[in-house]
């Protein structure tokens, strides 16, 4: 017999002869004339009764049998993780399908048809789950899924268009971006009187800020399939590289004119100057892991193993160490 199942017999016998004590005093106990009663035996009475009731718990608990489950579902423990991952599974899945069957393939191009089943997913989501609120985390987007985008379209982008072509670049990126962001701003507020929610100028700026923001991410991949002019390409690349130094500015200074009370001129030059911090600052942190890579590379030739990690891991960490220190990121990565 093992060690275990003595121990059970042990406290099986302890409960038996406890059980059996305490049963016998409260039949003494009850054998007495009621009259007669002490009241001494009667809190006797009680005290042996709530024993017997913790005796059987206590039996009850022993006997209990906790069983060892074969299998656990953890969706908690998985979920972000498994949903990018399910997400990249599923784009592979219908870029296979979609390049097998030209004729949907040239109806719409790759990005359009991914945006349709993107909703038809959601719709089917909404439908499993009415109750619960599934959407995508913005974190989610801007640490996964949109850096291994902006690597692939700096690694291969032309830099010589790319300086040939700065001046245009940059009258999109500011100008344009300011323009889009008043000029929204503006008709929303002359508008504001049709709306049941009242806001005030800033906060419409500061709605258009998020807006404004072009991220021709999928104008980018028609633009590749389509084999664009280098022209065209390199200007709306390029813009959505510069505007979004312009865009944080933008955001942080009218938060801050939302919550505070009295804004100085010192404040609006300040606001304008972070826009050259924030451009730079992302510049610099991209140019000094740039030459870090440069010279882990160089001293890791024959190991072949080693590099492909160093060509995606250390352009990452360029990108999260700018978006740590609010620069810009896609500025650092590029």
């Amino acid at each position: 017999m093992t060690l275990l199942g003595r121990s059970v017999q042990l406290t099986n016998a302890v409960i038996l002869l406890t059980t059996l004590f305490t049963c016998s005093k409260i039949v003494i106990i009850k054998s007495a004339p009621a009259e007669g009663l002490d009241p001494i035996k009667f809190n006797i009475e009680k005290e042996n009764e709530k024993l017997i009731t913790s005796s059987t718990e206590y039996g009850a608990s022993a006997h209990k049998h906790h069983g060892i489950s074969l299998f656990k579902f953890q969706w908690e423990h998985v979920s972000a993780p498994l949903a990018i991952a399910f997400w990249f599974f599923t784009v592979t899945i219908m870029k296979i399908i979609f390049h097998r069957f030209q004729s949907v393939h040239s109806l719409l191009p790759d990005s359009a048809l991914l945006i349709v089943l993107g909703l038809f997913f959601g719709y089917v989501f909404h439908l499993v789950y009415p109750d619960e609120q599934m959407y995508l985390k913005p974190d989610w987007f801007f640490l996964y899924l949109l850096p291994p985008i902006a690597l692939d379209a700096g690694y291969f982008m032309p830099n010589k268009n790319f300086f040939r072509n700065f001046g245009t670049i940059m009258t999109y990126a500011v100008l344009g971006t300011l323009w889009n962001v008043f000029a929204i701003g503006m008709a929303l507020y002359f508008l504001h009187d049709y709306f049941k929610v009242h806001t005030s100028l800033i906060e419409l700026l500061l709605f258009s800020t998020l807006i404004s923001a072009v991220d021709p991410v999928a104008v980018l991949c028609v633009f590749e399939e389509i084999h664009v002019n280098q022209l065209l390409y390199i200007c709306v690349f390029g813009e959505s590289l510069l505007n979004d130094a312009v865009t944080i500015v933008l955001y942080q200074t009218l938060s801050a004119m939302v919550d505070a009370y009295g804004f100085t001129s010192a404040d609006y030059v300040i606001a304008a100057s972070s826009f050259f911090v924030v451009s730079i600052g992302g510049l610099l942190i991209g140019l000094m892991w740039a030459i870090f890579t440069g010279f882990t590379t160089k001293h890791s030739q024959h190991l072949n193993v080693v590099q492909p990690l160093i060509c995606l891991l250390f352009p990452y960490l360029a990108y999260l160490t700018a978006e740590m220190v609010a620069m810009s990121g896609i500025l650092a990565f590029v």
